[in-house]
């Protein structure tokens, strides 16, 4: 596995925000697997959308990935343009838990690679 180059994270990014309904790409993650091509990112959209029009306008972005790249795996996660907060695993900062004498069912932060 590699990350994809930074030509092809610009072209993805080109493709997606060649929408003006979407504001920002962020947390974009990729890697090569093989020949697929595994893109991860999250997009802000306007909060006012409604689910439909976001999951079109997603939709759309994510088909004009596949013209760039045809073998794309793609998952977009809208989030509400303005009150987007980093979330999802290796992107979200580690709780504090309180010590184990108290809480042995705390949660345990995750951290690592990609998977």
């Amino acid at each position: 596995d590699r990350a994809a180059s930074d030509e092809e994270r610009a072209a993805i990014v080109a493709a997606v925000t060649e929408d003006a309904r979407v504001a920002n790409v962020h947390q974009l993650r990729t890697r090569m697997a093989g020949q697929a091509l595994m893109v991860q990112m999250h997009v802000d959209l306007d909060p006012d959308l409604s689910l439909k029009a976001a999951h079109d306008i997603i939709l759309d972005a994510e088909k004009r990935v596949l013209k760039v790249f045809p073998h794309a795996d793609i998952l977009i996660h809208a989030d509400p343009r303005g009150a987007a907060e980093p979330h999802g695993g290796a992107f979200t900062p580690p709780r504090p838990t309180a010590p184990e004498s108290t809480a042995p069912d705390a949660p345990v932060a995750r951290s690592g690679p990609w998977s």
